[in-house]
């Protein structure tokens, strides 16, 4: 399902889809991109709504499905990306500037005192989260 909530598209997503309330993105349309968020939608289905150079993001794989897009992607024009990070200090550096300067903008869902860290973790583990859980 679309959403054109304000709040979740000033994260800068052109189409947003809710992955919890229905099958997912409409048959005939066709992405440059798709950032599976949630990590519902298997690259199988996305590729189906991937022009034909597109790329399908995974924020959070797995191994297998890292190890399997690697290899895959060596013969297919529609790609499964990935996402890798290697922490950098003069990334964060920046991070912290722009934080400082008001330029990055965390999207915060909740705020726990550390006591209730129990409570934060099973908020995060039932999804359906727009931001980050903050324990302080």
């Amino acid at each position: 399902m679309r959403t054109k909530s304000p709040a979740k598209r000033r994260l800068g997503a052109d189409v947003l889809i809710d992955y919890r309330t229905g099958p997912g993105l409409p048959a005939a349309e066709r992405f440059d991109l798709i950032v599976n968020a949630s990590g519902k939608l298997p690259y199988a289905l996305g590729k189906t709504h991937l022009m034909s150079a597109g790329r399908l993001i995974e924020p959070s794989p797995t191994i297998p499905v890292f190890m399997g897009s690697k290899l895959a992607n060596l013969f297919r024009r529609r790609k499964h990306m990935v996402l890798a990070t290697q922490v950098r200090r003069r990334d964060l550096d920046y991070l912290a500037k722009l934080g400082c300067e008001g330029a990055l903008k965390p999207v915060i869902a909740a705020t726990f005192p550390f006591s209730d860290a129990l409570q934060a973790f099973a908020l995060v583990e039932r999804g359906g989260l727009v931001g980050k859980v903050v324990v302080a």
